[in-house]
């Protein structure tokens, strides 16, 4: 086989070879996490994980640890066409729910906002949160005590705007 453009070959020297076509769709994702800079900013740049549900139920069919970029987009492929509901998560925030219908090829999503305040990663912030903050309330990475947990704005210390985010979320 070969391949032209306007007559002439543009493969030049070939080699035996397979071209596979695949009816798959890729995922490109986009967060917003609070209490962060202006995007682009490496505070944007965190690990996720991302589950793929049959709608209405909860166990993942497919799950993603992407990590965002500086802008909060990521992108997960390898997914069969179809509808799913799209659960995503940081270790320290509350998990999104969207529902979504991919098709093949890429399709983008906005997740929406990411709350932040759940320091022991059991998508609810509660009182356990409120402990790990004030555990490690005004101390900065690489001091005795330090939890990271509990730095909600990615800024390497937890102080007033971490305990702000925490208190905006609190009982959800």
């Amino acid at each position: 086989s070969d391949v032209t453009y306007g007559g002439y070959s543009v493969l030049g020297i070939t080699q035996g070879s397979t071209v596979a076509i695949t009816n798959s769709a890729s995922l490109q994702g986009r967060v917003t996490l609070q209490g962060r800079p202006v995007a682009p900013d490496a505070s944007w740049s965190v690990p996720l994980t991302v589950n793929l549900t049959a709608p209405g139920q909860t166990t993942p069919l497919y799950t993603f640890t992407p990590t965002t970029d500086t802008s909060g987009q990521f992108t997960v492929s390898g997914i069969t066409p179809g509808s799913y509901d799209v659960w995503v998560k940081n270790s320290h925030t509350l998990q999104n729910v969207k529902a979504v219908t991919l098709v093949a090829g890429t399709n983008v999503v906005e997740l929406g906002i990411l709350k932040e305040g759940d320091a022991n990663n059991d998508n609810a912030v509660t009182l356990v949160d409120f402990s790990i903050v004030a555990t490690t309330f005004a101390k900065c990475q690489g001091t005795i005590g330090y939890d990271d947990r509990a730095d909600f704005n990615e800024d390497s210390c937890v102080t007033l705007p971490d305990f702000s985010l925490l208190a905006t979320s609190f009982g959800q």
